[in-house]
């Protein structure tokens, strides 16, 4: 018996659709009614004649978890004790001694409404509605078993409404249809303006603070007076007499009623959800259990209502929608899958919380009435997520048609991710037509090359804006460099294109901008460049790196005098090795490596005049090289070894330029130069997305820059004196 009462409890916990809770809340319910349960089960051993001490006779093999699963069960699917006993493998009575045990603790706990807070009674939800003054109010009627035939009273269970034998309970809820009350049960045969009377509602309203408010049914009309208004009921319908009233009057009768009904369907929402308890449908129990029977669910299903409006973690929360999807079969992705339908949910509840927001009453509020604009139905919009591809959406309206929603705007069809989606497709190089082609075979939406391409050109006054920034007025360092890209100008050509990346004296790295040129790069379309600079704010550059083009040491100094040309050393060496053989590669290395780590100027000299003794007889176009850019070879040599391990090289353009070469190497060739720059500068805008790298950087330069400090402190524009 006990392997099978853990094998079925096991099962239970599993599948939530047993009890309609799930296994944290059953968790909570053991810690919370165990102690309580035990506390009760030893007075009852200590009240009978024969006493025994505290913990001695037969120990439960049937325990409190088990016996509150079977009780929840029992609720739940209104299975008979039989049935419930078959299933733990006990016998009837146990089950009948376990329930009898669990549903009074269960109809105790009341109405959770906030954390730590209860209703148990009607005083408890007046007392409530001191703080929170409105509430909706109904009763709700349980068909039960008929009494024997001349038992005294029997037709006092008798419906005036359906006509059948029913128990009545009187049910209480918020605006919103959390329950803060369900009890004071009474035989069907009673009014429901009786029950509210007999069970001393209208005698505690009547001593409630002002402004309280409960809305009730037509069934309550009478006790607004008995209860200085507290009850408000819908107004009644015209009399024979009052048919000629003047059409206006009517109307607003009709929509004073259809206002009030809205209002209170939230309760009837209430009483529909503790009838899915399929043992409220028709209640086949003794008919004295019938009160603490409802109050039991009642205090279930409140916990149920809290929890779903109680802020959650996102993991649990996933779990559970994760959990939730397998047991109905639901994919997770796909055209139907759940993370569709959790787009489609969240989009909605946006868009009617901004409806709320503009109107300034919620849903169904009577605070609405006679605003002069209401909410008028909804229209159904498809959108194009990045993620799921198209979503259907029931967009909020007004009547008077004034409503502008912020999160899936007027005549929007696409979602920003997707443009996100487009610019960061485009900037690896994809066409127009390939981007529609992935749209079409990833998210299954249609999305036109126009449509891309004029979701690509948004980004144009964006990157006018950056091409005209303003820049610092000193930077550490500059590097420059051009790449060549095909662009189709009546034929397709080769065309320079010129980009500058400068570094802060904070040791950040700045992409200065992007310029097109025509023919081939030279120290002309430089000088262009670098004078764009200087009127966009820069003053002083401490070096300029670039990979040894002739004629710019002269455009530099023109705009900044002070500013030191250094070549790229790397670039020397990789041309050594190009115009050599292999097999001298490793005895070439050794030769010019002294050049470059030399202490000094001097020792450099000495060094080469080595290397052109040796070397000048078999490679003299070698030493023709390094011979024509020695002037701007040995700059870096002059300062300390923190700033010749920054400025020797132009690798820090170059890790942009692969970028920039992988993009065009993938399109081909641009129509024109504006689709290059766009592509160009969408790939910049999307370097470095988490900023590691700009972290590393820094660190990197930081060496570098306190060298900087004092070797140019005469030009350094911070206060401190280095």
């Amino acid at each position: 018996m006990v392997v099978i009462s853990i094998m079925v409890g096991a099962s239970i916990m599993m599948n939530r659709r047993m009890t309609g809770l799930s296994r944290e809340a059953i968790a909570g319910l053991v810690a919370e009614l165990a102690p309580r349960w035990q506390t009760r089960h030893r007075d009852r051993l200590a009240a009978r004649a024969r006493s025994r001490r505290i913990g001695a006779g037969v120990k439960h093999r049937f325990g409190f978890a088990d016996r509150l699963l079977a009780t929840l069960v029992h609720l739940r699917h209104g299975l008979t004790h039989d049935v419930v006993a078959a299933w733990f493998g006990v016998h009837r009575s146990t089950i009948t001694r376990s329930v009898a045990e669990v549903r009074p603790l269960l109809a105790e706990r009341g109405c959770q409404v906030n954390d730590g807070v209860r209703l148990r009674t009607i005083a408890d939800v007046v007392a409530y509605l001191g703080h929170h003054p409105r509430a909706l109010m109904d009763a709700t009627e349980v068909r039960v078993r008929r009494p024997v035939e001349g038992r005294a009273g029997r037709d006092r269970f008798v419906s005036g409404k359906s006509r059948l034998n029913t128990m009545k309970a009187l049910v209480l809820c918020d605006p919103a249809g959390r329950l803060l009350f369900c009890g004071e049960t009474r035989p069907g045969s009673m009014h429901d303006l009786t029950q509210a009377r007999t069970a001393g509602l209208v005698d505690l309203l009547l001593q409630a603070p002002l402004g309280v408010q409960v809305l009730a049914d037509a069934g309550y009309q009478g006790p607004g007076a008995d209860t200085a208004g507290a009850v408000t009921t819908p107004r009644p319908t015209p009399r024979k007499g009052q048919k000629s009233l003047p059409p206006s009057v009517i109307a607003a009768h009709h929509a004073a009623r259809k206002r009030h009904s809205s209002q209170r369907i939230r309760v009837e929402h209430a009483i529909g959800h503790l009838k899915n308890w399929r043992i409220l449908a028709r209640y086949h129990g003794r008919r004295e259990h019938f009160d603490a029977t409802i109050r039991a669910i009642t205090s279930l299903l409140s916990d149920h209502q809290h929890t779903d409006r109680t802020e959650i973690t996102t993991r649990p929360l996933t779990v559970e929608l994760v959990r939730a999807a397998k047991e109905q079969g639901l994919s997770l992705t796909g055209p139907d899958g759940l993370l569709k339908q959790l787009t489609k949910t969240v989009l909605e509840t946006a868009l009617n919380e901004e409806m709320t927001e503009y109107l300034g009453y919620e849903k169904h509020d009577q605070a609405g009435a006679g605003s002069g604009n209401v909410r008028n139905g909804t229209r159904s919009k498809t959108v194009v997520t990045d993620g799921n591809g198209p979503v259907q959406i029931d967009v909020p309206r007004d009547r008077a048609g004034t409503f502008e929603p912020q999160i899936v705007r007027k005549r929007q069809r696409r979602l920003s991710g997707v443009d996100e989606v487009v610019l960061s497709l485009y900037a690896k190089g994809l066409t127009t037509g390939e981007i529609s082609a992935h749209f079409a075979e990833i998210y299954g939406a249609s999305v036109s090359k126009e449509t891309i391409s004029r979701i690509t050109d948004k980004v144009l006054e964006e990157m006018a804006d950056w091409s005209h920034r303003p820049l610092d007025e000193m930077y550490a360092a500059v590097f420059i460099d051009a790449i060549v890209v095909k662009v189709r100008d009546g034929q397709v050509a080769n065309r320079p294109f010129y980009a500058a990346i400068g570094v802060t004296l904070d040791g950040d790295k700045d992409i200065l901008g992007l310029w097109a040129g025509t023919g081939g790069e030279g120290a002309k379309f430089w000088m262009s460049v670098l004078t764009d600079l200087r009127n966009r704010g820069v003053k002083d550059v401490f070096f300029l790196v670039c990979d040894g083009l002739k004629g710019l040491p002269e455009v530099v100094t023109n705009v900044w005098p002070r500013t030191v040309v250094q070549t790229c050393v790397i670039h020397l060496i990789r041309n050594t090795f190009r115009l050599t053989s292999r097999k001298y590669w490793d005895e070439i290395k050794r030769d010019i490596k002294p050049i470059y780590t030399a202490v000094n100027a001097d020792a450099a000299r000495a060094a080469f005049d080595d290397l052109a003794d040796k070397w000048r007889g078999r490679y003299p176009a070698v030493i023709r090289l390094w011979d024509n850019a020695w002037a701007e070879f040995i700059p870096f040599l002059d300062y300390d070894l923190e700033i010749r391990k920054v400025i020797c090289s132009t690798n820090a353009i170059e890790s942009l330029n692969a970028r920039y070469r992988r993009a065009v190497k993938a399109r081909g060739h641009f129509p024109n130069e504006q689709a290059a720059l766009k592509c160009l500068y969408l790939v910049t805008r999307s370097l470095d997305p988490t900023g590691a790298g700009r972290t590393r950087w820094t660190m990197r330069w930081k060496p570098a820059l306190n060298a900087f400090a004092i070797t140019f402190s005469d030009r350094f524009p911070a206060a401190e004196t280095y």
